[in-house]
């Protein structure tokens, strides 16, 4: 067996090198991802929009109706061939209005679609950055944990001076207190004999 050592300063230097690497990779692929998503959406949903108008279902059925009441009150009034006409007018407006409202559907979709890719690409910014700063935070673990001890030590220090003038004193009254009681047991004891 080989007497190698585990825990020294270069395999500690390979080790940091390598999070701050692994930590650098992440944070640009998660960037780069992100804003090509995120901009991906913002494009599909600008252009998607162009083409949408602000109909609704029930517009389409108030449309219908009103074509529906205007051709049958024609219809009663003039000749059979006037009443074909109206009707072929009234499928055709009804087809139209149905192209409109599937193309409605179909940008609304779009606009889903696009607001799905916004979101995932905002989730892989913010997840990129917080795993990378994860791993930056433990590849300078030492720093960090030095630069709080660093924070402690006026503090620790200052305990101290405080609060040896006390144990000092209790030190110093169990010392006499046990000096005394040893004292007494050896007069004790040469009183006996």
């Amino acid at each position: 067996m080989s007497n190698q050592e585990y825990l020294t300063e270069e395999n500690y230097r390979k080790g940091q090198n390598t999070l701050k690497l692994i930590a650098t990779v992440i944070l640009i692929v998660s960037i780069i991802a992100g804003v090509l998503l995120i901009t991906l959406g913002i494009i599909e949903k600008s252009t998607g929009s162009n083409n949408a108008s602000a109909i609704s279902f029930s517009d389409v059925e108030d449309r219908a109706n009103a074509d529906f009441e205007t051709a049958t009150s024609q219809m009663l009034e003039e000749s059979r061939q006037q009443a074909e006409d109206m009707e072929r007018k009234f499928d055709s407006s009804v087809e139209a209005t149905r192209r409109e409202f599937d193309a409605d559907v179909a940008a609304i979709n779009r606009n889903f679609g696009s607001t799905v890719m916004i979101m995932v690409g905002v989730f892989i910014l913010i997840a990129g950055a917080m795993l990378s700063g994860f791993l930056f935070l433990i590849a300078h673990r030492r720093e960090v944990t030095a630069f709080g001890v660093q924070q402690m030590m006026p503090i620790a220090k200052e305990a101290t001076e405080k609060i040896t003038p006390t144990v000092a004193k209790a030190a110093g009254t169990v010392a006499k207190t046990v000096t005394e009681g040893i004292t007494r047991g050896t007069k004790n004891d040469k009183a006996k004999k």
